[in-house]
């Protein structure tokens, strides 16, 4: 028995809800990566100084050290939505 029309509607609703989920943690982790690479360049460029500001540095570190543990996250996030699209929507 073939399933009804608004089962097979509802599934691709729900699918497509995780495929845009999939796609908006991606392009949330690609940002912050770009934003960690901007951190760290200038990271070397305040330590690179003479006299570099400290406390420049320990709020830049620390802001590093908050985004890594975010990207962390959102991959961990990414994983288990890419597992339950693959699981629900992608055809065998």
């Amino acid at each position: 028995m073939a399933p009804s029309s608004d089962v097979q509607a509802a599934v691709k609703n729900a699918c497509d809800l995780l495929g845009g989920i999939v796609k908006s943690i991606t392009n949330r982790i690609n940002s912050e990566q770009l934003r960690l690479t901007a951190l760290t360049e200038q990271l070397r460029t305040l330590e690179g100084q003479p006299n570099p500001d400290s406390d420049q540095i320990a709020q830049i570190k620390q802001l590093m050290t908050t985004l890594r543990g975010q990207v962390d996250q959102d991959e961990a996030d990414l994983a288990s939505s890419r597992a339950d699209f693959d699981s629900f929507c992608v055809t065998k």
